[in-house]
C-alpha cells in the first residue's frame, strides 16, 4: 500500500478546505514543524481513512468548533489505484439537552478504465462495517498489524515490545498471514466433528442392525418349518379337490337328467299341441275336398270358353311369330348401316397407322451409323479392362490371407495386453497394500512417539487436579469474605444516611432559631438570651458529634471498599488460575484413554510390520499372478511363431502388426484404384448389348419398310374408290326385300292381342278346375297320411311319458348328491383357507428372513463405512493439530523469528555501533522446572543481558526502531499485503547527536526496501538530512503544509 494523495477538511488542526497533499514521486520525505503543528495528525488521517481508527475517538478528531470532517486518501496497491472518502458528523443536541450519536460515512472506489477513459467506480458495500471489512481484505492487513509493524506512531513506538508474549505471537501471526491456517484448522475441526456425528449415527445403526442380523439362522429354520406345513396343506387340498370333482360329476349327471326331464316335458307339450293342430288340419282337408268336388261339376262350360280362347291365341301367336322377324329385319337394316360406317373408319385408322410406321422406320434407319460407332468404341474399352480385372482378383486373394494373419495377431496381442494388465493390477494391489501398511506403521509410530509426552502431561494434569481443588477451596473462602465485607459496607452506608438525615433535621431546627427568636421552636417556652445561647451550643455540639460519626463511618466504608477491591482482584487472579488448572486437569481423562490405547497400537504396529514384510517379499520375488504369467508365456510363444523375425517383446510385435496392417492398407489402396477403373465395365457391357440389339432391330426395320409402304398405297386406293364392304352392301339390299314380302303390321297385331285379353278368364277357370281335380285326389291321399301320423304321435306321447316317469324316479337322489358336493366344496374352501394361512405365514417368515439377511449385509456395509470414517476422523484430527497454533503456525513463527532477529540486530548494530544485541526466546523454564512456550525479548550490551524495561529512553528507542523496521520488512515481504510504506513518528528527541546520526543512516540503509518512507521530526538539524520535506505550520486558521 503506497499513499500518493491526501485531502483533509476539518480534521483535527486542519480547518476548512485545503489543497491535496501530493505524495506521489516522494521516496523518503521528512514531515517537519513545531510541536503541536499537526505533523502526527497527518498520519492519524491516513489510518482513520483506511480503517476508521486513530489515536483519538472519532468526535475528538473533528476540528474544534466544526460539525463535520472529511478525509480523502488515494493509494496504490498491486498496481491498482484506490480511493477512500471517509467523513464524520457530530451528534446534535436534542430538546432535553442530550447529544445524539454522530453519523459516519465511507466510500470506497477503484480506478477503472472503460472504453479508453478512466473513472472512479464505487466498490463499497451497503454498510460501513461491510465496507471496512472489504478495505481490510483489499489491504490484507488490520489496523493493529499496521501500527505494530510499519507505523511508529508518537507515544506508541513500543507497541510491540510492551505487548505480552501471547500478543506478540498474535501480531506475528497476522504479519505472516496465518489466518488461513486458522481457517484450515477450523475446517478440519468441522470435518472432524462431522465425522464424529456420522460415527455416532453409524454406531446407532450398527447397534440397531446387529440383533436383527443375529436372527437370520433362527428365521431360516422358521421358513423351513413353514414350507413343510404349506406342502402338507397342498396335499390335503389335492385330495379334497379329487373328492369334490367326483361329487360334482355325479351332481352334473343328475342335472343332465333333470334337464332331460324338462326337455321331455316340453317335448310332450309340443307333441300334444301338434296332435291337436293335426286334428284341426284334417278337418280343413275334408272341407277343401268338398269345395274342389263342386268346381269339377262345372267342367263342360269351362271347356267351351277355352275353345274360343285357343282360337284367338292361335291368331295372336301367328302374328307374334312374324313380329320377331319384322323386328329382326328392321334391326339388321340399321346394323348393316352401322357396319358400313365402321369399315370406313377402320380403313382410315389403318391408313394413319401405316403412315406413322413409315415415318418411324425411316427415322430409325437414319440412326444406324451412330449406333455402329458406339458399339465399336465400347468393345475397344472392354478389351482394355480385361487385365485389370485379373489384377483385382489377385489382390483380393492376397488381402484375404492378410486378414487372417492380422485377426490372429490382434487376438493374441489383446490377450497378451490383458494378461500384462492383470499382472500389473495385482502388483499395484500389493503395492497399494504395502503403502497402506507403511502409512499405518508411520501413523502408529507417531502415536506411540507421543506416549512419553502423554505420561508427563498426565502427571501434570493430575497435579493440576489437586491444585484446582485447593484453589476452589480458597476461592470459596474468599467469596464468603467478600459477601461479609459487602454486607458491612451496606450497613455503613445505611448508618451514613441515618447520620445525614439527623444532621439535616438539626440544621432545620437550628435555622428556626433566628437572631430575634425568644421562644423554643419545639416546645414554645420562652428562652431568654441565656437559654437561646444554651440551645445554640447544644445544636452545635450535636452537629459536631454527627460530623465526627459520619467521618468515622465514611473512613470505615472506604477501608472496607479497598478491602473488597483487593479481595476481588485476588479472586479474579484465583479464578483465572483455577480456570487454567481446570483446563489442564480436564485433559487427564483423554490422556488416560490415549495411554490405554497405546498397548493396542503397539500390537497393531507389530502386525502391520509383519504384513508389510510379507508384501515386500512377494513384490521382490514376483510371487503373484502365477496363472497370468503362465498364460503370458504361452501367448508370447504363439506371437513369436506368428512373427518369427521379430524379437520377443511386445513393441516389436506391435510394429510387425502395424507393418501387416500397412501392407493391407496398401493392397486396399491398389484394389480401390483398380476397382475404380473397373467401375465403367458394367456400363460398357450394357452399352454393347444395347447397341447390338438396336442394330438387329434396324435390320428387321430395313426389311419391313417396303412392305409397309406398299400396304399404305393399296389402302389409300381402296378408300378413294369405295372398294370395300361389298358383302355388307349386298346383305342390306336382301333385308330391304324381305321386309317388303313380310305381311305384318303393328295394327293387326294390336287387334289380335285385345281379343285374347277378353277371353283370358276361361284359362284361369280351367286352371282352377285342373287344380281342383288334382287337389281332390292329392287331398284324399294327404288325409290318409295325416291319419297315420296322428296315430304315430299318439304312440310317441305314450313312450315319452314312460321315460319321464323313469327320470322322476332317478331325480329323487339329487338333493343328497348336491349336499355331498357342497360338503366337499366346503372342505376344499377350508383347505384353501389353511393354505392361504400357511402361505401368509411362510411369506411373513421369509420377509423376516430377508430383512435379517439385509440387516446382515447392511451391518457389514456399516461396519466397513465406520472403519473408513474412523480413519478419516483420525486424518482430520491430525490436520486440525497440524494447522493449529502448535502446528504449522508455530513452525512458521519459529521460522520467521530468526529472520526478524537477524534484521533487527543488523539495524541495531548499525545504530549502536554493535554495542547492543537482542534475542527472541521461544521457550522458558517455569518455577516447576518445566518449559513453556513464550516470546520474550532480551537485550545484551556491555553490562550484560537485561530485559527491555531496564534500558533508558534513547536505548529503548533504538531497540524499538530495529524491531519495528524488521517487522515492517517481514510484513512487506510475506504478508501478501504489499506494504511498501514506512512511517516513523517518534524517537529522535530521545537520542544524542551520534544516535540521531546512526538512526538516519539506518533509515537510509532500508530505504530501498520501501517505496515510501515518512519521518516526522521537529529537530532542525535533521530536516535537511532527507531528500524531501513537508513543512507543517500552525496558523490562526488552522495548520497548513508546504512541500519543500
Amino acid at each position: 500500500m503506497i499513499p500518493y494523495l491526501l485531502t483533509l477538511n476539518n480534521f483535527m488542526c486542519y480547518r476548512g478546505e485545503l489543497p491535496p497533499l501530493q505524495l506521489d514521486g516522494l521516496h523518503v520525505a521528512c514531515l517537519s514543524g513545531e510541536n503541536g503543528a499537526g505533523k502526527s495528525a497527518l498520519l492519524d488521517a491516513i489510518t482513520w481513512a483506511l480503517w476508521g481508527k486513530a489515536r483519538l475517538p472519532d468526535d475528538d478528531l473533528i476540528a474544534q468548533g466544526e460539525q463535520e470532517m472529511r478525509v480523502e486518501l488515494w493509494f496504490v496497491l498491486g498496481g491498482q489505484r484506490y480511493r477512500i472518502i471517509r467523513s464524520r458528523q457530530r451528534g446534535k443536541t436534542t430538546r432535553n439537552g442530550r447529544i445524539s450519536a454522530g453519523k459516519s460515512t465511507v466510500d470506497f472506489h477503484l480506478w477503472a478504465i472503460d472504453t479508453g477513459e478512466g473513472r472512479w467506480r464505487a466498490i463499497g458495500e451497503t454498510s460501513i462495517n461491510e465496507t471496512d471489512s472489504l478495505i481490510e481484505r483489499v489491504l490484507h492487513m488490520r489496523y493493529e498489524t499496521f501500527i505494530n509493524a510499519s507505523f511508529l506512531l508518537q507515544g506508541r513506538a513500543d507497541e510491540f515490545t510492551r505487548k505480552t508474549p501471547g500478543d506478540r505471537k498474535q501480531v506475528l501471526a497476522e504479519i505472516l498471514d496465518l489466518g488461513d491456517y486458522e481457517v484450515l484448522e477450523q475446517r478440519a475441526r468441522d470435518r472432524r466433528k462431522l465425522f464424529e456425528d456420522q460415527l455416532r449415527a453409524l454406531d446407532g445403526q450398527i447397534e440397531m442392525l446387529a440383533p436383527e442380523a443375529a436372527k437370520a439362522e433362527y428365521y431360516a429354520e422358521q421358513v423351513a418349518a413353514a414350507e413343510t406345513v404349506a406342502t402338507s396343506r397342498s396335499a390335503a387340498l389335492e385330495a379334497a379337490q379329487t373328492q369334490q370333482q367326483q361329487a360334482d360329476e355325479h351332481v352334473r349327471a343328475l342335472h343332465e337328467q333333470r334337464k332331460r326331464r324338462k326337455e321331455l316335458e316340453l317335448m310332450l307339450r309340443d307333441l300334444q299341441a301338434a296332435q291337436q293342430g293335426q286334428q284341426r288340419e284334417m278337418e280343413k282337408l275334408r272341407s277343401t275336398i268338398a269345395q274342389d268336388e263342386a268346381i269339377v261339376a262345372r267342367e263342360a262350360s269351362i271347356q267351351v270358353g277355352m275353345a274360343e280362347l285357343v282360337q284367338a291365341q292361335h291368331v295372336l301367336a301367328h302374328l307374334e311369330g312374324l313380329r320377331p322377324r319384322y323386328d329382326d329385319l328392321h334391326e339388321q337394316r340399321r346394323h348393316f348401316q352401322d357396319l358400313l360406317k365402321d369399315e370406313l373408319r377402320k380403313l382410315r385408322s389403318e391408313q394413319d397407322g401405316l403412315q406413322r410406321e413409315v415415318a418411324r422406320l425411316t427415322a430409325a434407319l437414319a440412326q444406324r451409323p451412330t449406333i455402329e460407332q458406339r458399339l465399336a468404341t465400347a468393345e475397344q474399352h472392354l478389351t482394355q479392362l480385361e487385365p485389370i480385372a485379373h489384377a483385382v482378383q489377385r489382390l483380393r486373394e492376397q488381402r484375404s490371407t492378410l486378414d487372417g494373419q492380422i485377426s490372429q495377431a490382434h487376438s493374441l496381442l489383446r490377450q497378451h495386453s490383458d494378461q500384462r494388465r492383470t499382472i500389473e493390477q495385482q502388483r499395484h494391489t500389493l503395492t497399494t497394500q504395502a503403502s497402506e501398511q507403511q502409512r499405518t506403521i508411520e501413523r502408529l509410530q507417531r502415536q506411540l512417539g507421543d506416549v512419553p509426552r502423554w505420561q508427563a502431561e498426565l502427571t501434570q494434569a493430575q497435579a493440576q487436579q489437586q491444585q484446582a481443588a485447593e484453589l476452589s477451596d480458597r476461592l470459596t473462602t474468599m467469596r464468603a469474605r467478600d459477601q461479609q465485607t459487602a454486607e458491612a459496607v451496606g450497613k455503613l452506608q445505611a448508618n451514613q444516611e441515618r447520620l445525614q438525615q439527623q444532621a439535616e433535621e438539626l440544621k432545620q431546627r437550628y435555622a428556626l432559631l433566628g437572631a430575634e427568636a425568644t421562644h423554643c421552636p419545639l416546645c414554645g417556652n420562652g428562652l431568654g438570651d441565656a437559654g437561646l445561647a444554651r440551645v445554640h451550643e447544644h445544636y452545635e455540639t450535636e452537629l459536631n458529634d454527627l460530623r465526627q460519626q459520619y467521618g468515622t463511618a465514611l473512613a470505615t466504608e472506604k477501608a472496607r471498599r479497598d478491602e473488597i477491591d483487593t479481595l476481588r482482584r485476588d479472586m479474579k487472579k484465583l479464578e483465572k488460575q483455577l480456570e487454567q488448572a481446570r483446563q489442564q486437569a480436564a485433559r487427564a481423562e483423554g490422556l488416560t484413554q490415549q495411554l490405554a490405547h497405546a498397548t493396542a497400537w503397539q500390537a497393531e504396529h507389530t502386525t502391520a510390520q509383519a504384513t508389510l514384510q510379507h508384501l515386500q517379499q512377494q513384490l521382490e520375488a514376483d510371487d503373484y499372478a502365477t496363472d497370468a504369467r503362465a498364460a503370458l508365456a504361452t501367448l508370447e510363444q504363439q506371437l513369436s511363431a506368428l512373427f518369427p523375425e521379430q524379437a520377443s517383446i511386445a513393441s516389436d510385435w506391435t510394429r510387425a502388426l502395424e507393418q501387416l496392417e500397412q501392407r493391407r492398407a496398401d493392397l486396399d489402396g491398389q484394389q480401390r484404384s483398380l476397382e475404380q477403373q473397373l467401375e465403367q465395365r458394367p456400363t460398357l457391357l450394357s452399352e454393347t448389348t444395347t447397341c447390338r440389339h438396336q442394330l438387329d432391330q434396324l435390320t428387321q426395320t430395313a426389311a419391313e419398310l417396303p412392305q409397309v409402304q406398299a400396304r399404305l398405297a393399296t389402302l389409300s386406293r381402296t378408300i378413294d374408290e369405295n372398294n370395300f364392304a361389298h358383302d355388307i352392301r349386298r346383305e342390306g339390299r336382301t333385308i330391304e326385300a324381305a321386309l317388303t314380302e313380310l305381311s305384318y303390321t303393328p295394327a293387326v297385331y294390336d287387334t289380335a292381342r285385345a281379343s285374347v285379353t277378353t277371353l283370358e278368364h276361361w284359362a284361369a277357370e280351367e286352371r282352377v278346375l285342373e287344380q281342383a281335380r288334382h287337389r281332390v285326389e292329392s287331398n284324399h291321399k294327404l288325409l290318409d297320411r295325416e291319419q297315420t301320423l296322428f296315430n304315430h304321435r299318439a304312440n310317441e306321447i305314450t313312450t315319452r311319458q314312460q321315460e319321464q316317469q323313469q327320470l322322476d324316479l332317478a331325480l329323487r337322489a339329487l338333493p343328497g348328491a348336491e349336499q355331498q358336493a357342497r360338503a366337499w366344496a366346503a372342505q376344499v374352501q377350508e383347505q384353501h383357507h389353511l393354505i392361504r394361512v400357511a402361505a401368509n405365514e411362510l411369506y411373513e417368515r421369509r420377509k423376516r428372513l430377508d430383512w435379517a439377511q439385509q440387516a446382515a449385509e447392511q451391518l457389514a456395509q456399516k461396519q466397513a463405512s465406520r472403519k473408513m470414517l474412523a480413519e478419516r476422523h483420525g486424518t482430520f484430527s491430525e490436520l486440525a493439530d497440524a494447522f493449529g497454533k502448535k502446528g504449522v503456525q508455530a513452525m512458521l513463527i519459529e521460522t520467521a523469528i530468526p529472520e526478524i532477529e537477524r534484521e533487527a540486530n543488523r539495524l541495531l548494530g548499525r545504530i549502536t555501533d554493535n554495542r547492543m544485541h537482542l534475542a527472541f526466546e521461544m521457550q522458558r523454564t517455569t518455577k516447576k522446572g518445566t518449559t513453556s512456550e513464550t516470546l520474550d525479548i532480551t537485550i545484551a550490551d556491555a553490562l550484560g543481558t537485561r530485559p527491555y524495561d531496564a534500558f533508558s529512553g534513547g536505548e529503548a528507542m533504538r531497540i524499538n526502531f530495529a524491531i519495528r523496521v524488521a517487522l515492517s520488512r517481514l510484513l512487506a515481504g510475506r504478508a501478501g499485503a504489499s506494504l511498501e510504506t514506512l512511517v516513523i513518528d517518534e524517537g529522535f528527541g530521545a537520542l544524542d547527536a551520534e544516535g540521531r546520526e546512526r538512526l538516519v543512516e539506518a533509515i537510509t540503509s532500508v530505504q530501498n526496501d520501501f517505496k515510501r518512507i515518512l519521518i516526522i521530526t521537529h529537530i532542525d538539524e535533521l530536516k535537511d538530512r532527507f531528500p524531501a520535506r513537508i513543512e507543517i505550520t500552525k496558523t490562526p486558521d488552522g495548520s497548513r503544509w508546504a512541500l519543500m
